[in-house]
């Protein structure tokens, strides 16, 4: 059982399509994007996956109810920076420091990915 965790702060249980590890493409639909980053817990040894390019995205704002946003639409904005892959990614850092995760990350165990 993987979990999807999102920057809104929800979270889903998510299983491969195959039921054992996923796949490449389905990774992208998890995390909609095309290029992912494999990082490793540092408090559970998991694998987080999360968009390598999350952060290089020119739409992002720091808005002052959701933090680090992205503009969605002109004047509505979504929140973006995802708290839980990044506490779990570096626990010590408050507030985060220089390897934030944004978007949607997956969390999950070495064998869920090939």
């Amino acid at each position: 059982m993987a979990i999807l965790t999102k920057p809104d702060e929800t979270t889903v249980k998510v299983e491969p399509k195959n039921g054992t590890n996923f796949e490449l493409e389905e990774l992208y639909g998890y995390l909609e994007c095309n290029m992912i980053e494999i990082s490793r817990c540092s408090i559970t040894g998991q694998i987080i996956v999360s968009d390598e390019e999350a952060g290089c995205r020119g739409d992002l704002v720091n808005h002052p109810t959701f933090g680090v946003a992205i503009q969605v639409r002109r004047g509505e904005y979504l929140p973006f920076l995802n708290r839980h892959a990044t506490t779990l990614l570096h626990p010590s850092l408050v507030p985060f420091g220089y390897n934030n995760i944004f978007g949607n990350a997956l969390i999950c165990e070495d064998r869920q990915i090939n």
